[in-house]
């Protein structure tokens, strides 16, 4: 074996190094943009999730049906319809991000459901109540009263300390806390 084969030899290991170095470096890179998208994604999906509750939970009941006839929590009812596609889309997000940044993680999206499943039922029993027309001059216990007042603060922001905004905050607060270290990272 003479030198120049030996030069070769080592000229083809260097090249097999450097092109397996190379591939690992674009898959850490490809794992990096990946979670850097998600992280932006979820963290911008939920500010407008933010926002688009304070949408439907706004306390001016105006309708874009034309019948001025119907419940007080109709535009309650018609608002949360109108944002069901994106919430959906929003919850979805769960599982990769699960995936990407921990199991711990999916409990950020099961308080947001939790909220939006609130809101819907406390339309549901201001809906039966009222069809039951408890409150329209008959005796109602105060337990029923306070059911109706608890039910109200969920749907309509800025009542009662608005437990639901507070725990939306706290929401916010920790998805900030999971993605914007990966997004300072800038891939």
């Amino acid at each position: 074996m003479n030198v120049l084969e030996i030069i070769e030899s080592i000229f083809i290991i260097l090249a097999s190094i450097v092109a397996v170095l190379g591939v690992i470096t674009w898959r850490f890179k490809m794992v990096g943009k990946k979670q850097y998208e998600l992280a932006e994604n979820i963290l911008a999906k939920f500010y407008e999730a933010k926002d688009r509750l304070k949408y439907i939970r706004n306390p001016l009941s105006f309708r874009s049906k034309d019948d001025e006839e119907g419940h007080y929590t109709d535009a309650t009812v018609e608002r949360l319809e109108n944002t069901k596609s994106f919430m959906l889309d929003l919850l979805k997000l769960k599982y990769q991000c699960m995936a990407n940044f921990g199991s711990e993680t999916g409990k950020l999206f099961d308080d947001f459901d939790n909220i939006l499943d609130e809101i819907s039922k406390s339309v549901h029993f201001l809906r039966t109540v009222t069809n039951m027309g408890i409150g329209s001059g008959s005796q109602v216990s105060d337990s029923t009263v306070d059911k109706i007042h608890e039910s109200e603060a969920k749907i309509w922001r800025g009542i009662d300390g608005d437990k639901i905004s507070f725990r939306l905050e706290k929401i916010i607060r920790d998805v900030e806390r999971i993605c914007k270290p990966v997004l300072k990272k800038r891939v």
